[in-house]
C-alpha cells in the first residue's frame, strides 16, 4: 500500500470501502477500493467482472491488485 496514498472515502457498501487516492510513483488520480475480509472466490469475482466490463461507461480501469 505504499505505493498509494487514501484522500478521502467515496463510498461504501456492504463487502468494501471506496476512497479518492493518488498514485505516490506519479501523482496520478485513482480510485482505492478495499474489500472487507470475504472468502478467496468473492475477490476473484470483484477482480473478473472490473476486466470484463472494462471499456464500458463509468467503468474504471483496474490497474493494481494488493493483499495486505
Amino acid at each position: 500500500m505504499e505505493k498509494y496514498q487514501i484522500q478521502q472515502k467515496l463510498g461504501r457498501g456492504k463487502y468494501s470501502e471506496v476512497f479518492q487516492g493518488v498514485n505516490v510513483d506519479n501523482n496520478e488520480a485513482c480510485v482505492i477500493k478495499i474489500l472487507k475480509p470475504v472468502r478467496q472466490e468473492k475477490i476473484y469475482r470483484e477482480t473478473k467482472i472490473l476486466q470484463t466490463l472494462f471499456g464500458g461507461p463509468n467503468i474504471v480501469k483496474l490497474y493494481d491488485v494488493l493483499r495486505d
